[in-house]
């Protein structure tokens, strides 16, 4: 594989990463908060050359190009996540999620299995699932484990372009969308470092779906089997302006807090990562997170007007350093000095603080144990409570179809009163026309008479026209012998014909000979009579003849 080379604008950019492995197999996985364009990165790498899963989610009027998930996988997230007493939908998330050791490797057999069974033997393929931004740590054990090496492309669109979307979509308020953005969106974050990755939107994808997937393709380390180029118009029929649903209100106010975290994935998008963005991400997950431990239960627009009032240390201390340096010459000494107090005041804290996380230890280490079994139960309360919520919401929409069908039975029910009044009126109007067809049956009884007794005729005819037809085939028969006879007589009379045929041309020869032999004959007679002694004889000729002719009388 060709390897990105490693870029070089800032003194602080942060070069791609280059993870050593022997794979010969990469996953390309599409991390992104839901509704923010997953699915429109992962159908179009799949028209570059990225494999699909042998079970993908069946397009839906949500999504009518196709969701390009793997089903399988897709439940088997879903099982991890309640296991862990959540639901994709949570925004109340620890940064970190546990599982009993024992269920772990379960799942994780699982995956194996899956993944072999999804994508076979495919060199690169394309895997997708908004639940993955907070899963990946689990994930990323199964590709190991697979010996299958991982890349990382980040898309993120509008925080409330995606809370708009879910509003519409699952009934979510806009407060609820801006939290949950924020819990996927910096869990995936942190959680692919170290890993070959790149960040795109889902703006300039539909924007410039070439370029866009270019920058992709220089940023990480593979190439795709078909160029982003020759792919133009099958990009352009599959990145239809439809997709989009919902467009950024230029008008919203972002809270502070996701407003910063926002400018950074567009910054990193243009010119890739830096470790200013890092440290700008890391306090403000510190931040968001600190913020849901202390209101856990809290209401969502409460917290979405909180995060307004929280900013990332990179802007605080961008304001620090602008007071800085107006301070004077003294006012930096004194500052500085103390400084070196809070310093050696709070290493003598630190000392204390050691030797009592010391004498914790032990009893932490204690609770170990009990901690692990806590998780267990845990987990199968969560599994509980899951299957709980799924029976609750079965039997909201059975209950909705429940009164549909009601509403529905009522039209039907005065549906068919009116048809009840309408069958009165025919049935009044069909015992008006009984008597006529009880005078047509009648009518039809005598001609039915009259046709039995037009059939015993027929029948009589029928019969004697069989009588006929046995005649005509004794008489054929005897045409037939007479034809056969006539047949023999016909081959003696052209063996006949073929004898005089041949007399024929006997006499014909003959006659010819014959007529050549008068012919000389006459030719001899016209010389003697030409000649001076035929015609000196006449005389005496003539008395022979005299003489002949008296002596026969």
């Amino acid at each position: 594989m060709n390897v990105a080379e490693p870029m070089h604008e800032s003194k602080d950019r942060i070069a791609p990463a280059e993870k050593t492995t022997s794979a010969a197999r990469h996953a390309l996985i599409v991390l992104g908060m839901h509704r923010s364009g997953t699915s429109a990165l992962t159908g179009s790498l799949q028209l570059l050359g990225c494999s699909a899963p042998a079970h993908e989610m069946a397009p839906h009027e949500q999504n009518p190009k196709g969701f390009f998930e793997s089903v399988p996988i897709v439940e088997l997230n879903d099982r991890i996540l309640a296991a862990s007493g959540q639901k994709w939908r949570d925004w109340t998330a620890p940064p970190e999620m546990r599982l009993p050791n024992s269920l772990e490797t379960e799942f994780l057999e699982h995956a194996k299995t899956l993944l072999s069974a999804e994508f076979g033997s495919a060199p690169v393929f394309a895997l997708k699932d908004p639940r993955m931004c907070r899963l990946l740590p689990f994930w990323l054990k199964a590709f190991e484990a697979s010996d299958i090496a991982p890349v990382v492309v980040h898309i993120h669109r509008s925080p409330h372009e995606v809370a708009r979307s879910l509003e519409t979509r699952n009934q979510m308020t806009v407060s609820y969308g801006y939290l949950l953005w924020m819990t996927h969106v910096l869990q995936a974050e942190v959680d692919s470092r170290g890993l070959p990755r790149c960040f795109v939107s889902f703006t300039h994808l539909l924007r410039d779906p070439v370029g866009t997937l270019e920058r992709i393709e220089s940023r990480l380390p593979l190439r795709f089997a078909r160029t982003p180029a020759d792919a133009r118009d099958d990009l352009k029929a599959f990145l239809d302006s439809g997709l989009r649903h919902y467009a950024a209100d230029p008008d919203a106010e972002l809270p502070r807090l996701i407003r910063d975290v926002l400018e950074t994935l567009e910054r990193w998008e243009k010119s890739g990562e830096d470790k200013r963005g890092r440290i700008a991400l890391d306090l403000a997950r510190a931040a968001y997170f600190a913020l849901l431990a202390e209101s856990p239960d809290g209401d969502t627009d409460s917290l979405s007007r909180a995060l307004d009032h929280i900013g990332t240390v990179e802007t605080d201390a961008t304001q620090e350093v602008v007071n800085m340096k107006k301070m004077t010459k003294p006012e930096l000494i004194k500052l500085a000095a103390s400084l070196q107090e809070a310093n050696l005041a709070l290493r003598k804290s630190t000392e204390e603080n050691q030797d009592k996380i010391a004498k914790k230890s032990a009893k932490i280490a204690e609770l170990g144990t009990c901690i692990e079994q806590r998780d267990r139960e845990l987990a199968s309360l969560g599994q509980m409570v899951t299957q709980a919520e799924d029976i609750a919401d079965d039997l909201e929409t059975r209950l909705a179809e429940q009164t549909r069908l009601s509403h529905k039975l009522s039209d039907t029910l005065a549906s068919l009163s009116r048809q009840k009044d309408e069958l009165a009126a025919e049935k009044s109007a069909l015992i008006s026309e009984q008597d006529d067809v009880r005078q047509r049956a009648e009518a039809l009884e005598r001609e039915n008479g009259e046709l039995h007794a037009l059939v015993a005729r027929v029948e009589g005819q029928r019969k004697a026209l069989e009588n006929e037809n046995g005649e005509l085939h004794a008489l054929v028969a005897r045409v037939e012998g007479q034809r056969q006879t006539l047949e023999n007589e016909n081959g003696e009379l052209h063996a006949l014909v073929a004898k005089v045929e041949d007399q024929r041309q006997v006499l014909e020869r003959e006659n010819g000979e014959l007529h050549a032999l008068v012919a000389r004959i006459e030719d001899q007679r016209q010389k003697i009579a030409n000649s001076t002694i035929w015609r000196a004889t006449k005389p005496l000729r003539k008395t022979m003849n005299l003489f002949r002719g008296s002596k026969s009388g």
